[in-house]
Formats: structure tokens, C-alpha cells, sequence
């Protein structure tokens, strides 16, 4: 979370340019989101009675849905929400990401 405030609110407003900056400013967020948003989804999932989502497919499956929602649907109800499927590929990152902190703290 401190990673996801540092570059909303210092690291987006640097007026650095080149490749690496553009990809932290413009995807980190979204790398970042999407691990967070497995955690809310599991604490729902928890509290309703279910099991965590923790297997590579059911992850997958939630990236996909993410990346559906927010590159292809939501930009019909937001004006300046735009598709881009490098958001895509950062939420899967992010999923992947999510999986492998799974793996490391299951014994």
C-alpha cells in the first residue's frame, strides 16, 4: 500500500521522462492493484464461507474479470477511463505475483 501512495502521489507528479519511469508511473498502480484487489476478494470470499482463492486459475480467472471490467466495460461509463492492454498485462503480473507470495507462505 505504501508503494501504491508513493507513486500516486510523488512518484506520477516527477516530470522525469524515459521508458522505466513511464512504466512505474503509468502500471505500477495497476500491478499493485490488482494484488491488493485478490486480497479484498479473498476476505469477501472468507467471510461468505468460502475457500481463499490460492490455485494459479482461480487467480487467472480474477485477472481476467479484472482486465474486462476495468479495460473494456468501465471506459463505457467513465469518460476518462481509456482501454489499455499493458494495464492488462500488469494486472496479470500482479496476479502472478499474488500466486507466488501464496506458494512461499504455504508450507
Amino acid at each position: 500500500m505504501l508503494l501504491y501512495l508513493v507513486n500516486r502521489f510523488f512518484l506520477k507528479r516527477l516530470e522525469i521522462d524515459g521508458p522505466l519511469c513511464r512504466l512505474i508511473q503509468w502500471h505500477l498502480n495497476d500491478f499493485l492493484g490488482e494484488i491488493v484487489f485478490l486480497c479484498y476478494v479473498n476476505i469477501l470470499v472468507k467471510a461468505g464461507g468460502y475457500q481463499r482463492i490460492v490455485k494459479l486459475p482461480s487467480i487467472l480467472l480474477v485477472v481476467l474479470m479484472t482486465c474486462i471490467a476495468w479495460e473494456y466495460i468501465i471506459p463505457f461509463f467513465i469518460k476518462y477511463s481509456t482501454t489499455d492492454i499493458k494495464d492488462c498485462f500488469a494486472y496479470l503480473l500482479g496476479g502472478i505475483t499474488y500466486w507466488l507470495i501464496q506458494q512461499a507462505e504455504t508450507p
